[in-house]
């Protein structure tokens, strides 16, 4: 679904490289935008920023797009803030005047949402219903009648789906052609559950690493853990069933991503469609950092939200900073190197056996040939137009032509033009029977009826959507709103004593929502004559602390930009195997700068290597050997150390250690990649070593 973000880009005659790199900003843009326009509008001024900041730096977000390079669910976790924000515009807007612009875009949300990822949108789908009954049941039973806000979410969300239906329609009917059972077995399942420590740290080394710090995953707890505090000493706080549906919704969400919660999944098996139970953290994401905006009311006063909020954004973005990572090392056979370098030289294949069949023609690497033809049979001529596939097929005796692709609904054949039988081979291939001599064999694709009415369906959809845009657009008075912004962004200053409780009270009609905008809006244009005329002075400090959390802002976007631009320098070791598979002896033991860990091979004749990403010069490296484990030797005895740029060795020095030896070697290198050692062990039956250190 993300790659639809790309295709306006590419239509300007951007590289695929770079639209997707523009379609990655378009998306934080469009996500991180509404994330924060959501906290400022559910608790006030701060609130948003922090909002904001901890989506953008959160775990899975950087999971996803800086270490995964998952746009599809990276995108899909983007809208859900996106479709929130406009749903809490419809509910709380004011009569008589209905908002037609957030209807139309709570309708697009959702028609962007349902393609970018099914299994991500089918789980924010079910939250959001779940939230959507409870609220239009509680206003219910309180008035005696549904909301208004309600009925319009109801319209626009139903809206959306319909606008999606030429996608997900076709599918519902396609999902009987393919079964990956494999995928929805509960053991399958449940080994990608996730530890705790997982949900602390979202980098593989993380997980791994001796000493644990406080990182980012550990930060927002805290914040939810001040909310929670704060809800059970004062009741009387406005948005409180919110909040607290916030926090019980995160902790649901983590819950349903451990092991823990396998007898949910046993009991549930619908549940497991969505393949790994670490989806959830999508969700876990946006209540939490939901949640945890909550504090900054909480612990500052209504002069303080704007830099309190941005504080603890910043401290947020100080913990994510060792993450933002843009340059992976890629595995190739014959080692490893900057991602960037090799992806101007090679063409870098995904296969993934779970999904076979799939088309080859013209895919690098692989035979330029789309059928398989069984004993006894031949392909004499092979046409491709589209989808059409024209054979000419000479046979000795009766036997079968398939086509390396999925017998998707709507592929018909036929046979010297009489309708010919398609039967599927075990892995869901076109297959289809030839008798004995020369026949001519069609096999083309056409849109099934389902297909049809989908269109049909998104057709009218669509048709409604620019009528209703066309009433956002006639509504809009640009005046109106102009004058609107420079409201809000009119710096907001200490109060005099005597304005200050008027001030709090207009905060609190605020976050209630019980009074049209428009008034509450008065009263606030208001007190700003009032507290001008009173407190210049006021005034002018309040503006020069409006140009300081601009600068701040503008600082930390740099920082981050400049980190995911220029990243930290940093080592990545890979080995052919660890002892006994325990990650207690991994490659990454041998760089970790401690000398009480090891990396241990798992045989007496190992290798190790050490990316560098980005290169760099280096000019020494230092091996520090094994010594005993358990009471038997567990070292290097002879060795070969080789260093290499992007093309070539650039050294090679074979040696001798002994257990627990130290020998440092000089190895001037201008731009170094990785670094190799081929170990034997004489010494006991598996090869280790102690450290590796690259200078």
């Amino acid at each position: 679904g993300s790659m639809f973000v790309a295709l306006p880009f590419r239509a300007l005659g951007l590289d695929p490289f770079t639209a997707t790199k523009v379609a990655l900003v378009v998306m934080l843009l469009v996500g991180i935008g509404h994330a924060m326009a959501l906290g400022r509008r559910l608790y006030g001024e701060g609130a948003g920023v922090l909002v904001g900041m901890l989506t953008l730096a959160a775990p899975y977000t950087i999971a996803n797009f800086y270490h995964r390079g998952d746009f599809a669910e990276g995108w899909a976790n983007l809208l859900f803030p996106v479709v929130l924000y406009h749903d809490v515009a419809l509910r709380e807007a004011s009569r008589p005047r209905v908002p037609w612009g957030s209807f139309v875009a709570l309708a697009l949300a959702w028609a962007a949402l349902v393609p970018a990822h099914a299994f991500s949108a089918l789980l924010f789908a079910v939250a959001f219903a779940i939230r959507f009954v409870v609220r239009a049941l509680v206003h219910r039973r309180r008035h005696g009648r549904f909301c208004r806000g309600d009925v319009l979410v109801f319209g626009a969300s139903t809206l959306g789906v319909l606008l999606a239906t030429i996608y997900w329609l076709p599918a519902l009917g396609e999902k009987s052609t393919v079964r990956i059972d494999e995928f929805f077995s509960l053991d399958k399942l449940m080994s990608s559950a996730l530890s705790w420590g997982d949900l602390l740290d979202p980098t593989p080394e993380g997980r791994t690493a001796a000493h644990r710090r406080l990182t980012l995953g550990a930060f927002v707890p805290v914040l939810i853990a001040i909310v929670v505090w704060h809800l059970r000493k004062r009741p009387e706080l406005p948005r409180r069933a919110l909040t607290w549906g916030w926090i019980v919704g995160c902790a649901l969400a983590l819950f349903m991503t451990t092991r823990a919660a396998e007898p949910v999944y046993a009991a549930l098996p619908l549940i497991g469609q969505i393949l790994f139970p670490y989806r959830f953290l999508g969700l876990a994401t946006l209540f939490g950092v939901l949640a945890a905006a909550r504090v900054v009311p909480l612990l500052f006063a209504p002069h303080q939200r704007a830099l309190g909020g941005l504080a603890l954004g910043a401290f947020a973005l100080v913990l994510a900073l060792p993450h933002l990572q843009l340059t992976n090392p890629v595995d190739f056979p014959e080692g490893h190197a900057d991602y960037p370098s090799r992806a101007t030289r090679e063409v870098i294949l995904f296969d993934y056996g779970e999904y076979y069949p799939k088309r080859v023609e013209g895919m690098p690497g692989r035979a330029a040939q789309a059928f398989e033809a069984s004993a006894g049979c031949a392909v004499e001529e092979n046409a491709i137009d589209g989808t059409r596939h024209d054979l000419v097929v000479v046979a000795e005796r009766a036997c079968e032509v398939t086509l390396a692709q999925f017998d998707w609904l709507g592929w018909q054949a036929t046979l010297d033009g009489a309708p010919a039988t398609i039967d599927p081979d075990a892995r869901g291939q076109i297959r289809v029977a030839v008798p004995a001599g020369r026949h001519r064999v069609v096999i083309d694709r056409s849109d099934t009826r389902l297909e049809n009415a989908a269109a049909v369906v998104s057709a009218v959809a669509l048709v409604v959507l620019f009528f209703l845009l066309g009433l956002a657009l006639v509504g809009l008075a640009p005046k109106r709103r102009w004058a609107a912004w420079r409201a809000a962004l009119r710096p907001v200053g200490p109060l005099p004593a005597a304005l200050l409780g008027e001030a709090d009270a207009l905060e609190a009609r605020r976050t209630l929502g019980d009074e049209a905008p428009d008034v509450l809006d008065d009263a606030a244009r208001a007190l700003d004559r009032r507290a001008r005329e009173l407190a210049p002075q006021t005034w002018r400090l309040g503006r020069r602390r409006q140009l300081v959390v601009a600068a701040l802002a503008t600082l930390a976007v740099s920082s981050v930009g400049f980190a995911a631009l220029r990243p930290r320098p940093r080592l990545v070791a890979h080995s052919h195997g660890c002892l006994g598979g325990d990650p207690t002896f991994g490659p990454d033991r041998a760089i970790d700068g401690l000398e009480t860990t090891a990396w241990r091979g798992w045989e007496a004749r190992a290798w190790l290597e050490v990316s560098l990403v980005p290169p760099r010069p280096i000019t020494q490296v230092e091996l520090l050997n094994g010594g005993l484990l358990d009471g038997t030797p567990r070292a290097v005895e002879r060795f070969v150390l080789e260093v290499f740029d992007e093309d070539e060795s650039l050294h090679r020095i074979e040696g001798v250690l002994g257990p627990s030896e130290r020998q440092v070697f000089e190895v001037p290198s201008p731009r170094a990649t990785r670094v190799r050692l081929e170990a034997r062990s004489a010494h006991g039956p598996t090869a280790g070593l102690t450290e590796l250190e690259v200078r």
